[in-house]
């Protein structure tokens, strides 16, 4: 009896014992997946963050051109505003670029793809394929809002958000 008492204590010794490395392996995970989480969320919420003001900016630069014919007005001409605007829209572009390094870490490769084909085609439309300045404001825009619907998207997805 007394022996049979021994080798219980030592079975329950043991058990206590992989029980106890079990939940460290498991508590380890789930924290591994909580700075995981986390760390994405900081940098979805940077890059939608940088990619929205990106957007406004040059939508605010696109109020200035409802007017007919103000697209052909020099863009030094357009005020202080927006040279004010522009510079809010280089900032933001400039910030963005920055993020796209670490968040690929984080991001689909359709999310990647999409980001470069803004900065391939707006490094285009800035340098060759404007005609003017509301012309590049306009399909700046665009590009813009694609990778930004993009980037949302798979944001909501990995982050588990659901809209309401």
């Amino acid at each position: 009896m007394l022996e049979n008492f021994a080798a219980i204590r030592e079975q329950l010794k043991t058990t206590t014992q992989d029980t106890e490395e079990i939940k460290q392996q498991l508590y380890g995970q789930a924290w591994r997946s909580q700075q995981q989480w986390s760390a994405r969320e900081q940098y979805y919420s940077k890059l939608l963050t940088e990619l929205h003001n990106f957007k406004t900016a040059l939508g605010d630069l696109s109020d200035y051109f409802i007017e007919p014919g103000s697209e052909h007005v020099p863009d030094h001409a357009h005020g202080e505003r927006f040279n004010k605007l522009n510079t809010e829209a280089s900032m933001a572009y400039i910030e963005l670029r920055k993020l796209v390094g670490p968040a690929a870490v984080f991001l689909s490769p359709l999310a990647v793809k999409s980001l470069s084909e803004l900065f391939i085609q707006h490094w285009d439309l800035a340098n060759f394929g404007a005609i003017c300045t509301a012309d590049y404001v306009e399909s700046a825009n665009t590009l813009a809002q694609a990778a930004y619907e993009q980037v949302l998207s798979e944001a909501k997805s990995h982050l588990g958000i659901t809209d309401v």
